[in-house]
């Protein structure tokens, strides 16, 4: 992982926005996601994942949704499933939630992911009511 996903990873899990971090370092959004997305792909796991779905704004159905669709369609592309999801869900949401599946998928491993997740995303819910 090089040194500038490093500090965009560092930056975003101390609650730096996407956004934020476009301005700070003079790129476009997509850079940081690929950022965020590199580092999840190369088996690395965020210490705040939360902070994706945060940045996100998802439900947590969306969150169970997408999910479902990553494990369907996979991760490599997202087009897949933004179209699966009836493009109910933005690429930038898509992005991020990316991220988030593929840490879980890294953490736990692929067949359980999906399951733990949900679980997650459940406890969390009633956390929060």
């Amino acid at each position: 992982v090089s040194s500038k996903t490093k500090e965009v990873v560092e930056q975003f899990e101390n609650g730096k926005s996407v956004a934020d971090l476009s301005r700070q370092l003079k790129v476009k959004d997509n850079t940081i996601y690929n950022h965020l997305y590199k580092y999840a792909q190369l088996g690395n796991k965020f210490t705040k994942p939360e902070r994706l779905i945060d940045e996100a704004q998802l439900t947590a159905e969306q969150v169970q949704t997408g999910i479902a669709a990553f494990e369907t369609h996979g991760s490599e592309r997202l087009k897949p499933v933004y179209e699966a999801l009836g493009e109910a869900i933005k690429y930038d949401q898509l992005h991020l939630l990316r991220a988030f599946y593929l840490h879980w998928e890294v953490k736990i491993g692929r067949h359980e992911s999906y399951l733990q997740l949900c679980k997650l995303i459940n406890v969390r819910n009633w956390i929060l009511k």
